[in-house]
């Protein structure tokens, strides 16, 4: 359809299953909160457009008890990656490339026989960084 705009089909989406929440992105706002209720939503303006974002839930096992944590990744087009806690808290930023940020991927966990977990940070001109964790 002429003048039709499909700008507004663009955006980003994540969820954390284990920890109910999703978030969603869209140009320099990221929206996030709870799947069970629509109350206490997060908003929280990005210092430039956001590109992707990734839910990474960490389980963590002290004796008998079990504590999930969830960290919302944003990947910006100059390549700045910023992290927050599931009440929008900005808990790291770094630019670890100078490109657009593609994608993320978390590998490994308790399914490896080492154990040993890594996320990788991909870039538009192919080029990975691991952060092992």
């Amino acid at each position: 359809d002429e003048g039709f705009d499909n700008d507004w089909l663009s955006f980003s989406v994540s969820v954390a299953p284990l920890c109910r929440l999703a978030a969603v992105a869209k140009n320099d706002l990221l929206v996030m909160g709870s799947m069970k209720t629509s109350t206490n939503l997060v908003v929280v303006s990005s210092p430039e457009a956001v590109q992707v974002i990734q839910w990474v839930e960490i389980m963590q096992y002290a004796g008998s008890s079990e504590t999930i944590q969830a960290f919302l990744f944003v990947g910006c087009g100059s390549g700045l990656v910023r992290v927050y806690d599931r009440v929008g808290k900005l808990c790291f930023q770094q630019q670890f490339h100078d490109s657009s940020v593609q994608a993320f991927k978390a590998r490994g966990g308790e399914a490896t026989t080492d154990s040993t977990q890594d996320f990788l940070i991909i870039y538009s001109d192919n080029i990975i960084v691991r952060l092992d964790a």
